[in-house]
């Protein structure tokens, strides 16, 4: 048998049970400067990262951006010029590939849904929507990037002449994955996007993309007069929204 003295505490120790569940549990610690002090319950609230895997993302640019091997493509994503379904261009499409093998997740403003049946069909392929703009229009992708605010860029370098490109390249601070666009007619609008994927002996920068495939192509050798270039520096580690 329980003797009164056990069942009295048994019953406390319920009591006390009872009143961490009805009324929570209340903690406080000893003031040093005497009596107690209350101790805020704070929530922690982790933020998610990932960490942009610009290798992977040069690697992918290799693969498929070969200049021998005109209009080759990741089965998984629609080619989107002349090679494909002639939608204009490839470039900016090929750029977003290029995020996402680096470890960029889609989402609701970024994306291209691979497995929609819809591309495969002429007429409605034209009329749904099964990726964004800022996927694969080369102005909305520039902006969307570009904008601190979405979190991805550290700043954006512009480039108007060739000393403006000599002087980025002895900076130092451009790296292989960072973004490269080009405004050909010099009007503010995006025409071309590419990517940064490596610098040579000479120290010049060096891109890859698509519409015309070029893998490792100089910067320099390519500009025109009239074309203004921005380079959007990306941070290693972004923040998942």
């Amino acid at each position: 048998m329980i003797s009164m003295s056990r069942k009295k505490y048994y019953i406390v120790i319920l009591l006390l049970l009872l009143s961490i569940m009805i009324f929570g549990y209340h903690e406080a610690f000893a003031d040093p400067n005497g009596g107690t002090f209350d101790v805020p319950h704070i929530e922690d609230e982790f933020t998610k990262f990932i960490v942009y895997d610009r290798d992977k993302a040069i690697q992918y640019a290799k693969k498929w951006s070969d200049p021998d091997n005109q209009g080759n493509f990741n089965p998984d994503f629609e080619r989107m010029d002349s090679h494909g379904s002639n939608r204009g261009g490839d470039c900016a499409n090929f750029v977003s590939q290029l995020l996402h093998a680096g470890g960029l997740p889609m989402n609701d403003e970024w994306y291209y849904k691979k497995g929609s049946f819809i591309r495969k069909i002429p007429i409605l392929n034209r009329v749904v929507d099964y990726f964004s703009p800022k996927w694969a229009v080369a102005d909305d992708q520039y902006r969307y990037f570009s904008n601190k605010k979405n979190g991805f860029s550290e700043e954006t370098i512009e480039i108007s002449t060739m000393e403006d490109l000599i002087q980025a390249e002895k900076s130092g601070g451009i790296k292989p994955g960072d973004l490269l666009y080009w405004d050909f007619e010099g009007d503010g609008k995006i025409d071309h996007a590419t990517m940064i994927t490596g610098v040579n002996q000479q120290g010049h920068l060096l891109y890859s993309g698509h519409t015309y495939d070029q893998f490792n192509a100089e910067v320099g050798a390519n500009i025109a007069p009239n074309y203004k270039l921005h380079i959007v520096k990306m941070k290693d580690q972004i923040e998942v929204k």
